[in-house]
């Protein structure tokens, strides 16, 4: 039968490797989860104000994090002030980052681009239902910042996405960033070298054996074991042209005007990369 849901918590993050090179550092354990880490994290957070409204805009929030990390949740994405300054109906989502998000291995089993499914579920779910919440589902803006950006730009250029929102906000992030795709043979590469580092059979030619070895590991040991030998702002399992999310690299996409064609907000920061040289600097 069906019961009400009392959704008055925030939900589990997902499972990710969490920052202690600053130890107790605010200004990097404020990116850190905020919540339980779960491989049960697919889940979305909605704030409306008081009192509810008809047919508001709607905004959907997708979080940044270099595809390795990030949630919904943290603190600097309360939406408070966004829902009762302007009168929108906010939207989050959680999404499966790192390897349990991005592994591909060119199989019907690991396809890639897994995360990013999960934001075409949740941007499919506030089209059917966000006008319950007193949202106008013909009005949502998507945005994003960092991977997140990444992530929103590449919904404009899928065909699979590019027809579940209205307009687009990029913060920090665009689908032509360097880090923001590899290529399908270097993700498959990546992934041996996962698979070899947790103690997995890693034939290149039999996958089958590894896929079973990598099911059977903790969702903890695989994200802490993808970190190998990769250069700033490289980050290890990210968005493959898979040919079904994406058909195309996006720089063709552009060339062929092949997007969707609204309203966008585009922006960055100076030297933002610096962030990361931070973690590169060795005594």
């Amino acid at each position: 039968g069906e019961e009400v849901l009392n959704a008055t918590t925030l939900p589990h993050s997902c499972v990710q490797i969490v920052d202690t090179v600053f130890g107790d550092f605010p200004g990097a354990m404020m990116w850190n989860p905020n919540t339980d880490m779960q491989e049960d994290c697919l889940y979305i957070n909605i704030v409306t104000p008081r009192p509810r409204p008809k047919n508001a805009a709607v905004m959907l929030w997708v979080f940044g994090g270099g595809f390795y990390s990030g949630t919904a949740t943290l603190d600097v994405y309360d939406p408070k002030i966004l829902v009762s300054e302007e009168k929108v109906v906010y939207v989050s989502m959680q999404y499966r980052v790192a390897s349990l998000g991005f592994l591909f291995f060119d199989t019907a089993d690991v396809p890639g681009n897994s995360g990013l499914f999960d934001q075409i579920m949740a941007l499919q779910w506030v089209k059917d239902n966000i006008a319950y919440f007193g949202g106008n589902p013909h009005n949502v803006t998507l945005f994003g910042e960092s991977a997140g950006a990444v992530s929103v730009s590449l919904h404009l250029l899928s065909p699979l996405s590019r027809n579940l929102f209205s307009q687009a906000i990029m913060q920090s992030g665009a689908a032509t960033a360097p880090w923001a795709i590899i290529s399908r043979e270097e993700s498959i590469l990546r992934g041996i070298r996962l698979a070899e580092a947790v103690h997995c059979p890693h034939s290149r030619t039999d996958m089958g054996p590894m896929i079973e070895c990598l099911r059977k590991k903790s969702a903890d040991e695989l994200v802490n074991n993808e970190w190998g030998t990769l250069g700033i702002c490289e980050f290890p399992f990210v968005p493959i042209i898979d040919g079904s999310f994406l058909d195309e690299m996006p720089i063709r996409s552009l060339a062929h005007q092949n997007f969707k064609k609204t309203n966008l907000l585009l922006g960055s920061n100076t030297e933002e990369g610096y962030y990361f040289i931070l973690y590169y600097l060795t005594e």
